[in-house]
This record gives structure tokens, C-alpha cells and sequence, in this order.
């Protein structure tokens, strides 16, 4: 009786933890590291969500020159657990609140970033800027695909 009960409860967690998993999946598009991203690739924000959170990354090819990447980013949830990625003196990420972060890259044939994990919030909206005018979204690459956005505000959903 106590192995029948057992595998009954084991098996109503189980399936619970699977109807659970996908309410805490984003968008697909922008899971999972872009295979092979290293610095010096296509210019611009390459942008990812994997099992230890959010990442938005930013390189230059050398031949191109620096260029100063800000962007705000928003939630309806709360940011965690920010912090910078290879930073700089002139590198810089803030909270305003719990619910908007913006940052701030100069960056040449390196990497510059930001993680961050959300917790709660069904929404996070991007708004991303080049050296001060709003980036193409041909320079803002998505996931393991590498895929753009439609448009530059965009929001990436649970």
C-alpha cells in the first residue's frame, strides 16, 4: 500500500513540475547562447536567457572602431542578482527601483555585459541605443539562433 501511494504522489509531482516548467520559460527566441559568440564578432547586443539567468553582451570587430552601447531594460517583476560582465572603467549598470535597469558599455574588440536573473514578472521590454541613436535591429542578435527583433523597443514574455 505504501509503494502504490508513493508512486501515486511521485507521479502527480512529476506532473505538476511539468505543467509548472513552461510558465517559467521566456520566449524562445532568445534562449540559449549564441553558439560560437566570442569577442570581435558582428557588432552589437547579443542577448540570451539560459539556466543562470539573462545576459546582454556587447562586441565590436576591431577594424570598426568603439562604439558606446546604453539600453534600458524593464519588468514588470523585480531585477536580481545584477552585476557586469568583464568591466571596465567606463562601463556601468544601474537599478532604478526594482523594475528598470539601464546600462552603459564602451566597447571596442572586447566583451562588455550585464546578467541579471527576474524574479516574478511575466514581461521584459528592451530598449537599445548605439553610440546615442536607437540601434538597427540588425545589430541585435537573439538566442542560439542569432535571430533580430521585430522592432527596437521589444518585449520578450514568460
Amino acid at each position: 500500500m505504501k509503494t502504490s501511494l508513493g508512486r501515486a504522489l511521485l507521479a502527480t509531482l512529476g506532473g505538476m513540475a511539468l505543467l509548472a516548467a513552461p510558465a517559467l520559460a521566456w520566449d524562445n527566441p532568445v534562449n540559449g547562447r549564441p553558439d560560437g559568440f566570442d569577442h570581435g564578432d558582428n557588432a552589437g547586443v547579443y542577448l540570451w536567457h539560459s539556466a543562470d539567468g539573462w545576459h546582454l553582451q556587447t562586441t565590436d570587430p576591431a577594424k570598426t572602431g568603439a562604439h558606446t552601447y546604453t539600453g534600458t531594460i524593464t519588468t514588470d517583476g523585480a531585477f536580481r542578482s545584477v552585476h557586469l560582465v568583464r568591466p571596465e572603467g567606463d562601463d556601468s549598470a544601474m537599478l532604478n527601483g526594482d523594475g528598470q535597469l539601464s546600462y552603459s558599455f564602451k566597447t571596442a574588440d572586447g566583451i562588455d555585459g550585464v546578467d541579471w536573473r527576474v524574479e516574478g514578472g511575466q514581461h521584459l521590454t528592451f530598449t537599445l541605443y548605439e553610440d546615442g541613436q536607437l540601434m538597427s535591429t540588425s545589430s541585435i542578435y537573439l538566442g542560439d539562433s542569432l535571430a533580430h527583433p521585430d522592432s527596437n523597443g521589444f518585449t520578450v514574455n514568460r
